[in-house]
Formats: structure tokens, sequence, C-alpha cells
């Protein structure tokens, strides 16, 4: 247990900690979103500091961890792999983050003063049908990574297409799908708190599909993650 963690949990939250940076920056939209409709200051204004944290990250801390791994492996940036490259490399970065703070506080004054916000019902917006297409390509997902393992333990073969198929490229479009369901939950969530208790269970009730779908999706990935490099292996 402890050899296949090492092989496959590390590499994988590796791979999350790079991810942070835009996983960031997707939830300050989010936070920002909601800071608007509730008219928050509060919450705009931490909004704006994840983003600020985000490319904090990507332009000093991400540079240097990468640097080896990327920039060195890269003709185009091979100058970073001596010391006065990466210097300048680092340099680059810096006034990357200081021309990005500059844009971002610029957004941010736009955003100081209350907007009026324009609610949308659950109804208008699609909302219980996107959240059960994100539900059953989750579920799809899933049926995909079972279906290799059933016939691997069963008859002994991997179809290629399990192996080839891009799943990955699924599961982001999944995560897109989901991505667009919250957006517009945002927009209609203050609609159903103002018209009572049945807006509000129409609102509800996609909520929670929504996060079932969350929950599935990322534990198919994961478990994706780790199978698909034995698959490989099995179908050769």
């Amino acid at each position: 247990m402890f050899m296949m963690c090492w092989n496959y949990c590390i590499p994988f939250f590796k791979g999350l900690f790079f991810l942070l940076s835009p996983l960031l920056l997707i939830l300050s939209m989010f936070v920002l979103k909601r800071g608007v409709n509730q008219r928050r200051p509060a919450l705009r204004q931490f909004a704006f500091l994840m983003i600020f944290v985000s490319f904090l990250k990507s332009f000093t801390l991400d540079i240097y961890m990468l640097r080896d791994k990327i920039l060195c492996n890269d003709l185009l940036f091979s100058f970073a792999c001596n010391g006065t490259g990466f210097k300048s490399l680092q340099i680059l970065g810096l006034v990357l983050l200081a021309a990005s703070s500059f844009v971002v506080f610029k957004i941010y004054l736009t955003f100081v003063k209350e907007r009026k916000v324009v609610y949308h019902t659950a109804k208008k917006l699609k909302l219980r049908l996107l959240a059960n297409i994100g539900l059953w390509m989750a579920v799809f997902l899933m049926l995909w990574l079972a279906t290799p393992w059933v016939g691997y333990l069963t008859v002994g073969s991997v179809p290629k297409f399990f192996v080839q198929a891009p799943w990955g490229a699924y599961s982001i479009i999944n995560a897109i799908v989901l991505g667009v369901c919250f957006w517009r939950y945002e927009d209609c969530v203050e609609h159903a708190r103002a018209y009572g208790k049945k807006a509000t269970k129409k609102v509800w009730t996609p909520k929670d599909t929504l996060w079932i779908a969350v929950f599935l999706l990322l534990i198919t990935t994961a478990f994706f993650y780790a199978s698909d490099d034995v698959l490989s292996k099995a179908s050769h």
C-alpha cells in the first residue's frame, strides 16, 4: 500500500500543487460573482486577494520549482538552466507579477461600487437539466473506469479503446460542464432566496445533484490516474 501511494499519490498531489494557481483563479471568479450578487464588499475583496495569490504563486514559486522539469527541456527556455539565465527569468516573473497586480487593482476599482444585479430563475437557466447532464457524464466516466477492470479480471484482456481513448479530455469536459452549472447556479440562487420556499427548492435540488457529480468526478479521476498506468501495461 505504501509503495502504491509512493508511485501514484505523490505525483498526483504534485500535479495538484501546480494546478493550484489556475484552480484558485477559477474559484476567485465564483467568489467575485457571489460578492457582486449578494452586495458584499468583503467577498469581492477576498476574490481579488485570491487572484493576487494565484499570480504570486505562478510568477515566483512555480517558476522556481518548474525550472528543471520543464524549462530546461524546452529549447525556447533553455537559457534558464544556467545561473544568469535563471535570474533573468526570475526578474521577468517579478515584472509580470507587478504588471498583473496593477491590472488586477484597476479591475478591482471597477467593482468597489455596487452594481445592479439581474436575477434569473432556475427554469430559465435550465439548471436542473444541466445538473443532470453533469451527473450522468460523471456516471459514464465511472463505467468507463470499471469496464476494462471487469474485462481484465474475467477474461484477462483489456480492450485497447479504454487505454487509447483520451479519458483525461473527457474528464476536463465534464469539469467544464459542472463549472458552467455552478456559474448558472450563482445567477439564480439570490432569486430563489427572494421568492420563497418553492423557488428555493428548484435551486437546492440541482445544487445537491451538482455536488454529487463533483464528488464522483474527483474520485473517478483519481482512480483513473492510478489505473491508467496499470491498464496500459496489461493491454500490451
